[in-house]
């Protein structure tokens, strides 16, 4: 698209229809984690209770990385394939290239 033309208004608002539920997913679940680390009022102490997740995190440390690139690369990862890396996207941003 914009190697062609400049974008239009049509061209923006298809690309914010598609990125738009995949934020609010993303975003829907980051305050959830977050909401369970902030004191619910002022007698409420956050360092007696452990966030569940975090819990779940201590128990199965593979769980951080695939939260790690959920929030980092989100629920739609877009990808980028010009003709001098045709192969970009997930693999690269996770910095998994496989051999050429």
């Amino acid at each position: 698209m914009l190697g062609t033309r400049r974008p239009d208004e049509r061209d923006l608002a298809r690309v914010q229809a598609r990125r738009e539920q995949p934020t609010r997913i993303a975003q829907a679940f980051q305050l959830g984690i977050l909401r369970d680390l902030y004191p619910k009022d002022l007698a409420d102490d956050t360092a007696e209770h452990v966030p569940p997740i975090f819990t779940a995190f201590r128990a199965l440390p593979p769980l951080r990385h695939v939260m790690g690139r959920f929030i980092g690369l989100g629920v739609r990862q877009e990808h980028i394939a010009t003709p001098e890396s045709p192969r970009i996207g997930i693999a690269v941003a996770s910095g998994c290239v496989p051999d050429q």
